[in-house]
């Protein structure tokens, strides 16, 4: 996975590149497990961030950094922390480099944020799914509402 495939939503799978069995081997240390966050690392889209949700074997390049959170830490709830107002400010405040931003693993490590219990993590997690899932729901009603406006249009004024 490439950093074009990382999203604030999820991850796009539409363009992955598939690599050898060979390559995957000596990339081993860039394979994905499930409840990873996957964090945009450089260039434009840096700060991006999407939690992998799947259990099928994966790997990202060198512009995605892996997050891999310890259990007693929800990765929804560092997802949502990075996309915060807050995290984008520090993941702006500590880039480095000339002409184009990037993080590095000493930069990633002093964002900094506070976690409520497991449980707390959950709870609020499950909210913002919830909260997120409603909004689909409700982009698909509008979307399906303007295709109905705009047949009628073409009716009246045929």
């Amino acid at each position: 996975m490439r950093s074009q495939n990382i999203t604030n939503e999820r991850i796009d799978f539409s363009d992955v590149v598939f690599i050898s069995t060979t390559m995957d081997e000596e990339m081993s240390n860039s394979r994905v497990k499930e409840k990873d966050i996957l964090l945009n690392i450089t260039g434009a889209s840096i700060g991006r961030s999407a939690v992998y949700k799947n259990s099928v074997h994966a790997n990202v390049n060198q512009h995605v950094c892996i997050i891999r959170p310890k259990s007693e830490i929800d990765s929804n709830f560092i997802h949502l922390n990075i996309t915060t107002l807050n995290g984008q400010q520090q993941i702006d405040n500590n880039q480095a480099g000339g002409g184009r931003e990037g993080l590095n693993f000493k930069q990633i490590a002093k964002i900094v944020f506070y976690f409520p219990t497991l449980q707390e993590q959950n709870a609020i997690s499950n909210l913002y799914r919830h909260l997120d899932a409603q909004i689909v729901n409700q982009q698909v009603k509008l979307d399906n509402l303007k295709l109905i406006k705009a047949a009628l249009l073409q009716k009246m004024f045929v």
